[in-house]
């Protein structure tokens, strides 16, 4: 099998290889992009269910890479559809487009399958329950439990991933599956359910508003 720039887009015709990375060079990918600690699993098993870790996976609406970035994302940056094919890069476009971390919602497998992205796109701070991406989190989760500290890049030829700082562990983030909700987090879903029945077009800023307030009330009460 292999993968073929699309007519249209610079190199088109040109195929590649698959490149699957390991889910630790993944998670370097990430953090070499001074992605989000705190949504490493959430970014890795997005990954996962966009392009089954693939750093050469082309979509056939032509997102490219890892996290499957459309290539009108990087051109306006003067990146080439090659470019989108390096993790580092790939993982860049991804904290970008997720506001590092705190919104999935530009990503189809993010949402929950029986309701899909495609009934209206609205905020995901983390993977719905029932959605592909939700689905990869236990994989990912043992993965990362089970790395080393200080993971290096690479795995793929012609693929290489910059090594993550000295150091750099990988927590398990609890299940949400069985992770009770905070009383922040509680609250900030319930005013956000509000925000939509009302169709207020601010509501994704708000949104973001109460989240800061969400993980101050967190730290006040103690909770990581």
């Amino acid at each position: 099998m292999t993968w073929t720039i699309p007519p249209g887009y610079p190199h088109a015709g040109e195929t590649f290889p698959p490149a699957v990375l390991s889910i630790p060079d993944v998670a370097a990918a990430w953090n070499t992009a001074d992605g989000s600690q705190s949504a490493l699993v959430a970014a890795v098993a997005v990954c996962c269910s966009e392009s089954s870790f693939d750093a050469h996976a082309i979509s056939i609406d032509d997102a490219i890479g890892l996290w499957q970035i459309l290539y009108s994302h990087a051109s306006d940056a003067g990146q080439d559809t090659i470019s989108l094919m390096d993790p580092a890069t790939n993982a860049r476009y991804a904290v970008e487009l997720s506001n590092n971390g705190a919104d999935w919602s530009a990503w189809d497998s993010a949402y929950d399958n029986a309701h899909p992205a495609t009934e209206g796109r609205h905020a995901i701070p983390y993977p719905e329950h029932g959605s592909n991406a939700y689905a990869c989190i236990p994989d990912v989760q043992a993965a990362l439990a089970a790395a080393p500290t200080g993971i290096t890049g690479g795995g793929a030829p012609g693929v290489p991933v910059q090594p993550a700082p000295p150091g750099t562990t990988y927590p398990q983030t609890p299940n949400p599956a069985t992770q009770q909700p905070s009383q922040g987090q509680t609250a900030v879903e319930n005013a956000w359910n509000t925000l939509n029945s009302f169709g207020n077009q601010n509501a994704p800023a708000v949104f973001n508003f109460l989240v800061s307030v969400r993980d101050g009330f967190n730290q006040l009460q103690g909770i990581s």
